[in-house]
């Protein structure tokens, strides 16, 4: 696809903050966290520091419509900071992460449960491959199956370049071999749009991946200098919006910047 030319607008928001009922839950960072469309389900993670730390293994759900909270049945995990999360749609997804307290050498915490928010219940999936273990990652849903992103390998420290890609019908995993490390990524529907990091420049370039089977396909260029952690990439219905995180963006019609060729997305660049 050819490229347009955009001039990006300042958008006004109007935010009303209000003061949450107190959760059922010591304080904590880093946990795994979704939105089911009623509820916000919240578990896991980790309060302290280095020194002095404690990871939980407990969650709770607060429902905006009531103004509620309530506790989650006993998760059959242990206690874990940065796992990553998805929303299916029935269930909540949990894997991964890591407990600080543990160290490094008992941080590969390769094992994950799913949560049933109707029946209060939990059950086991599948361990992921030796190998694969990862904290503070990026999920999405995808053709039915959990891919996994980003994050970094709590044993040895690096971003992982490697997908991760469970599917929830089969329980069964995949490792898919990666490039360049993850940075971000989306999905698409039937592919996942990655940004990974150039390790001899540090921008960022674009590719997607069909997590059916594995096929992956280099996207256009960005058509601004993109840098790690400067960047974000979220799916508003059809579009994309890589932009900076501190900014919002709205996509209106005619700002297309990049047409996504068979995807037939959008790239909207803002500031």
């Amino acid at each position: 696809g050819g490229r347009a030319a955009v001039q990006a607008r300042p958008v006004e928001l109007a935010v009303t903050a209000t003061q949450l009922p107190k959760a059922p839950l010591a304080p904590r960072r880093d946990p795994a966290a979704v939105w089911t469309g009623r509820e916000l389900i919240v578990w896991g993670g980790w309060a302290g520091n280095q020194a002095a730390s404690q990871a939980f293994a407990d969650g709770a759900a607060y429902n905006p419509e009531t103004g509620r909270w309530r506790g989650l049945a006993p998760a059959p995990l242990s206690a874990r900071s940065a796992p990553v999360a998805v929303w299916t749609g029935r269930e909540m997804v949990v894997w991964g992460g890591n407990d600080p307290a543990r160290g490094r050498a008992g941080n590969a915490l390769l094992d994950g449960a799913a949560y049933d928010p109707v029946s209060d219940s939990w059950r086991r999936i599948a361990s992921a491959p030796a190998g694969s273990a990862r904290s503070f990652g990026k999920a999405v849903l995808a053709q039915g199956r959990m891919v996994i992103g980003s994050g970094q390998d709590p044993t040895s420290g690096p971003r992982t370049a490697s997908l991760l890609v469970y599917d929830l019908a089969r329980d069964r995993w995949q490792r898919l071999p990666g490039g360049d490390p993850v940075y971000d990524l989306a999905a698409t529907g039937r592919e996942v749009a990655l940004a990974t990091i150039d390790p001899g420049t540090g921008q960022l370039r674009f590719r997607s991946v069909d997590v059916s089977n594995g096929r992956s396909r280099l996207l256009p260029d960005f058509p601004v200098s993109t840098r790690p952690d400067t960047v974000g990439v979220e799916r508003v219905g059809l579009v994309f919006l890589f932009a900076p995180h501190a900014e919002y963006a709205r996509a209106g019609s005619g700002e297309q910047v990049t047409e996504f060729k068979s995807m037939v997305k959008a790239l909207h660049a803002v500031g």
